[in-house]
């Protein structure tokens, strides 16, 4: 959601009561504004990602009224995180005021300055802008995914009014219809397609979209792959953008040759995705072993690391540290380059614009574009991405599943035998898109 936000401007409400509810998954590690009510750069109340922590503050003509920080830090660019945060004034006890719950375990706090009793926030205030997705400046844009976002005017709640753990596998999951009152400028955001900005709570507190937003297959209910932020082998200057879904190296010398792997890996069954080169230069793509060894001079593994496999732009076929030149045909901007593995047997199948590329059809019994792996080792394997040039750049965008190349959806939605995930060409017969619900069901 990079560079977009969504805006309304507040009415008169309550002003010593309120919580924010909202499922988050980061696509980067900057600073992150989730949501703010405010005047304007001086006069606010913030909800945010700050060095990895969660932060919340309320400033009065650029003092701070109450501030609180985290101890625990939330730098997993693989995980949704529940984030609820409780304010009500009224409250006795100090630590009753500020409160803040992370999948359902209350926080603790690194430092932080509880409101006096019965003080007012900036919140809800009229002719305030209410604002998701980033600050009163208009930065810190957050770059992610969002899903099931609350505001609740003059009500506190704790984090079990929105959600709870799961009786079967012990996780914390979202209730959908939670039961709680909303106020006058009380919302609550679906983001469902079509409908981003429309308030689901009864309050008809919409809002106003500005910049390019879409909505994804990516949900707390069934975790999508995406690139890996914290791969140790991540490309600099914003380098991954579009919530993890965009690769994007430029060509200056800050940025070393790279290869980036997605969040998830599997060590059996058959998969299957989808990568857009958008500046395919001098691209390469394909997937890794996940327990990969030390990366070379210039932050390379294709060619490099031995249970490695690549298409390179040129066309050749890397399987470890061997190269067949031409082996497939050559791509450029705007191909769209889909991989089907069966790692149950050890076979690859590639395809450009759906035509699948000297392997024959990975339904077919064929023997793919030769063995890459012995099968019975049990490795773990991810969909990977990278540049082999120092000085050159580089952009693709893949499609774990979730529907989109960066900001831009299929046009054909097709799902796999599971009737999950949303890509440009059919998905063969038998292989799954990458995510929590197929690895649980088809693979490991």
């Amino acid at each position: 959601m990079a560079t977009t936000r969504l805006t309304r401007t507040q009415t008169a409400g309550t002003r010593t009561k309120g919580t924010l509810s909202t499922w988050v998954k980061r696509g980067d590690l900057s600073e992150d504004t989730l949501y703010t009510q405010f005047a304007d750069g001086s006069n606010f109340t913030r909800f945010r990602f700050t060095s990895n922590t969660i932060n919340c503050n309320d400033r009065t003509g650029g003092s701070e009224n109450w501030y609180f920080t985290t101890n625990a830090v939330y730098r997993d660019p693989s995980a949704w995180y529940h984030v609820v945060i409780s304010i009500d004034t009224t409250q006795a006890t100090d630590t009753n005021r500020l409160r803040c719950w992370v999948n359902g375990v209350l926080q603790t706090f690194t430092s932080q300055s509880y409101p006096t009793q019965d003080a007012n926030m900036n919140m809800n205030q009229t002719g305030q802008t209410s604002q998701i997705g980033a600050n009163e400046l208009t930065a810190d844009y957050f770059d992610g995914v969002m899903a099931h976002t609350h505001w609740t005017d003059g009500y506190s709640y704790v984090a079990t009014d929105f959600g709870e753990f799961d009786s079967t596998s012990g996780i914390w999951v979202a209730k959908s219809g939670p039961s709680v009152s909303y106020g006058t400028n009380g919302f609550f955001l679906k983001y469902a397609s079509g409908a981003l900005g429309t308030d689901s709570s009864g309050e008809s507190n919409d809002f106003t979209v500005t910049g390019t937003m879409t909505t994804t297959k990516d949900t707390p209910d069934n975790n999508f792959a995406t690139l890996n932020l914290l791969d140790g082998n991540i490309i600099n200057s914003g380098g991954l953008q579009n919530g993890g879904t965009t690769y994007n190296k430029s060509s200056t010398g800050s940025d070393h040759n790279t290869t980036t792997l997605s969040t998830q890996g599997v060590s059996t069954g058959k998969w299957y995705w989808e990568v857009k080169a958008t500046n395919a230069t001098d691209g390469i793509l394909g997937f890794i072993n996940s327990n990969h060894g030390a990366y070379d001079s210039n932050n390379q593994l294709f060619g490099v690391d031995d249970n490695s496999y690549g298409w390179r732009v040129n066309g050749t076929k890397y399987v470890g540290s061997s190269q067949t030149a031409s082996f497939f045909n050559t791509y450029t901007d705007d191909d769209i380059l889909s991989f089907a593995i069966d790692l149950d047997n050890g076979k690859c199948y590639a395809a450009k614009n759906g035509v699948w590329e000297n392997s024959g059809d990975p339904t077919s019994g064929a023997t793919g574009t030769g063995s890459f792996a012995d099968p019975t080792l049990g490795l773990f394997y991810s969909p990977a991405v990278g540049n082999m040039n120092y000085n050159s750049a580089t952009k693709f965008e893949v499609n774990y599943g979730n529907g989109y190349y960066g900001t831009t959806a299929v046009s054909s939605a097709n799902a796999d035998d599971a009737g999950i995930g949303a890509m440009e060409y059919d998905v063969p017969a038998g292989y799954y898109c990458l995510c929590t619900k197929n690895i649980k069901a088809y693979g490991g």
